[in-house]
């Protein structure tokens, strides 16, 4: 299943914002968590389906002045939970550092729901991950094998098995955002 990820228009197509688009080095650096939190927001905002990249800059530009990140960037799971779950007016549940099984149940709930998730991976093992390493991202869709994210203004896919493997190395966090009133059974806040 794969919900409709925010396209932006510009020479290209793209699917979710880029930190690159920021004027500014540091958001270009560390603006990671605003990106991921624009898709989400935009996603919920619905207003239109294909964006220009100007356009996209301005939600990415006032939800960083919300997620202004530090010397390490911002690699608050609950700080961010919380800000954008305010946003939104929706309750937030995490899931950490989660097994296979667990992790994919929580992921599938969510798209299956309409709620795409948020992702944080700190650190990881896998070579394929090399590029989105202490890096927010927005999951959209999943398959029987695969999660599909937006990291960079790109659609990617990387199956589950790799993504949420146990390993000493790896961190990854995950949020969903869902109605006040809708139950979930991986609820933790």
């Amino acid at each position: 299943m794969l919900l409709q990820c925010p396209k932006i228009k510009d020479d290209k197509l793209y699917y979710g914002g880029s930190q690159d688009w920021f004027h500014d080095k540091w958001a270009q650096m560390a603006g990671c968590a605003s990106v991921c939190a624009t898709n989400v927001y935009v996603y919920y905002l619905n207003q239109q389906k294909v964006y220009t990249k100007e356009q996209y800059l301005h939600f990415q530009e006032k939800l960083y002045a919300l997620l202004t990140p530090g010397k390490r960037g911002y690699p608050y799971v609950y700080h961010y939970a919380r800000k954008v779950g305010n946003l939104l007016q929706r309750d937030y549940q995490i899931i950490r550092n989660t097994d296979i099984k667990k992790g994919y149940h929580f992921i599938k709930e969510a798209i299956d729901h309409g709620n795409p998730v948020s992702m944080l991976v700190l650190t990881h093992h896998s070579i394929r991950m090399r590029d989105d390493k202490w890096h927010w991202m927005t999951i959209f869709g999943y398959d029987q094998d695969s999660i599909y994210y937006s990291s960079y203004g790109k659609m990617k896919k990387i199956k589950t098995r790799v993504l949420l493997k146990k390993h000493r190395i790896n961190v990854v966090k995950l949020v969903r955002f869902v109605n006040k009133n809708q139950e979930a059974s991986l609820f933790v806040k």
